[in-house]
């Protein structure tokens, strides 16, 4: 009993020892990261609905996204009586204006980094409940130092929230399956709820929640009860979502953007029959209106397609074979050899599958990637394919227990799996604090932008708080051209007084021209005039922040 206890403790200290690592990285990168392009929309949103009830299409926050994530992220907002959070429509700039950038990004991606903290925890919950509790902190060690996922915590946006919920709702219906109550259904309700509310994606859950309940209940498929449990389950979700939104009831065309682009892109997909059906429905109210209208923008936007930058090219269409490729460029070569061994593993019958439990972990996988690589037709980076990682995690942490019949090739698996975890760690802590411009050694994190862009190298911009530093430490006054930045906002890290200058930065047009340039490398490669910005991929950056801004000094060009 009393060695029982130690034990636990220990384990204890551990968890405790790991969860301020995670918290401890997330702050130096909340305060190293300027904002990125995304944060001009969605920081304390939350706290605009709750104030103002205005659940309508009127922001490109509320069109992408349902509201979870805006809701976490205004945690430390609710109680201000600022008069700013009543003003409609919700304008971040008058946000800004009132807080200052710096402090309105602190208190919103806080909350975010509090979710991923949530999530490792239930990583390591879940591992120990299936393995054991050696298994359950190796899972939360992968977690703890995983590059990308770090980054993404420390953004004020939707991805980690995603991630989060989406685990935790498939975990909450395993312990269902486990023990049939009640009350583990009505959680597990809940937390599909929740998931629904983070992003559209997460709507993957559905046939995939249904088709574990009809496996679950295939033998009684016919009794009035298996329905009730199921019709309980989903309604349970929907009186979350519904919730959230205020139990709206509306139509479409009252709460929807651009009517006239909506009805536009209808003319253009639908025709006959089915056109009138859907005109027709965007004229019923309907419960929780604005999360069907969101759905329906991102249908449109998966439908048009979204510019990106894959080895070279620009386009709007999405290849499938993308996936996996930024999945092996950006994880961490040790996570990639750990699944190898996992993989192994199950071929050379070290490791027997527990169907029972862990169809949980594998088909949620295998679902969610036929889902990303075939149907959205988005390439928009490696955030994308995270909701898969805390899956792989718990899986992975299952070599743990792999059974070795000499003992000298037990002593032989323990040392690759401390190096494996080693090398992991020192990776994750050398790239600190760039990690959203990580690559693994198979690209180099130095080479990303030559084949990724956006989401998975800059972001608009994420390491422009460094650009005003760099201008105030070498006395740069005169930029006689900067490469716009997506985010408005961040140009007051060079210069507070540009925050309302429109004209600050100007087009040089297509020729070379002498002065001092930054450049964040999605402007040299996707962005608008990336054409026009060719010459300068002829020079040498005199200087670079980081992995993904660079700056060069043009001195060699004739005035004609």
């Amino acid at each position: 009993m009393h060695k029982n206890f130690i034990s636990e403790k220990k384990y204890g200290i551990a968890v405790g020892i790991i969860l301020l690592v995670i918290f401890a990285q997330l702050l130096y990168l909340i305060n190293y990261e300027g904002a990125i392009s995304d944060e001009q929309f969605y920081p304390g949103v939350g706290k605009y609905l709750v104030e103002t009830g205005n659940f309508s299409l009127v922001t490109i926050a509320l069109q992408s996204h349902p509201p979870l994530s805006y809701y976490i992220n205004s945690l430390f907002l609710y109680p201000s009586k600022d008069p700013i959070w009543k003003q409609s429509p919700y304008s971040l700039r008058n946000v800004v204006e009132y807080y200052g950038l710096d402090y309105i990004l602190l208190i919103t991606r806080i909350p975010i980094a509090l979710v991923s903290l949530l999530l490792s925890f239930y990583i390591y919950k879940w591992a120990k409940e299936l393995y054991g509790k050696k298994a359950g902190l190796f899972a939360l060690l992968l977690y703890a130092f995983e590059p990308t996922i770090l980054a993404h915590s420390s953004f004020t946006t939707t991805d980690i929230v995603a991630v989060a919920f989406m685990f935790i709702a498939i975990y909450y219906l395993w312990r269902y399956d486990n023990q049939q109550t009640k009350t583990r259904l009505a959680i597990a309700g809940v937390t599909l709820g929740l998931a629904l509310l983070t992003k559209y994606s997460a709507l993957i859950l559905v046939p995939l929640t249904f088709a574990f309940l009809i496996y679950k209940y295939h033998k009684n498929i016919r009794e009035i009860n298996t329905w009730k449990i199921i019709v309980g389950y989903f309604s349970i979700a929907f009186l979350i979502v519904w919730a959230s939104y205020g139990f709206q009831f509306s139509t479409i065309s009252n709460e929807i953007h651009s009517k006239e682009k909506a009805m536009n892109f209808i003319d253009k997909k639908y025709s006959g029959f089915t056109k009138e059906v859907i005109i027709t429905g965007m004229n019923i109210p309907i419960p929780a209106t604005t999360y069907i209208g969101g759905l329906g923008y991102n249908v449109y936007h998966s439908a048009v397609g979204h510019y990106n930058y894959f080895f070279g090219e620009v386009s709007l269409e999405a290849k499938w074979y993308y996936h996996p490729i930024i999945f092996l460029s950006k994880s961490p070569i040790p996570l990639l050899i750990i699944l190898a061994i996992l993989i192994s593993g199950i071929i050379y019958k070290k490791k027997t599958i527990k169907w029972k439990d862990e169809k949980y972990l594998i088909i949620p996988i295998i679902v969610y990637l036929i889902f990303l690589w075939f149907i959205i037709n988005l390439n928009l980076g490696l955030r994308h394919s995270l909701p898969i990682y805390p899956f792989m995690f718990v899986l992975a942490s299952s070599i743990i227990s792999f059974k070795f019949k000499a003992s000298k090739g037990k002593t032989i698996y323990k040392i690759v799996l401390t190096m494996m975890i080693i090398w992991y760690i020192v990776e994750a802590l050398f790239i600190l604090p760039h990690n959203l411009s990580y690559f693994n050694e198979f690209v180099g994190s130095e080479n990303g932008w030559l084949y990724f862009a956006d989401t998975d190298v800059d972001w608009g911009g994420y390491e422009v708080k460094e650009v005003g530093k760099y201008v105030r430490s070498n006395n740069i006054t005169d930029f006689k051209f900067t490469l716009s930045l997506v985010n408005e906002y961040a140009r007051a890290y060079i210069d507070p007084n540009l925050l309302g200058d429109k004209d600050w930065e100007i087009i040089p047009g297509c020729k070379p021209k002498n002065g001092i340039y930054v450049a964040t490398t999605s402007q040299l490669t996707l962005l608008g005039n990336r054409e026009c910005y060719k010459w300068l991929l002829n020079y040498s950056p005199v200087d670079k922040i980081g992995y993904s801004m660079f700056i060069y000094n043009i001195t060699d060009v004739e005035v004609s």
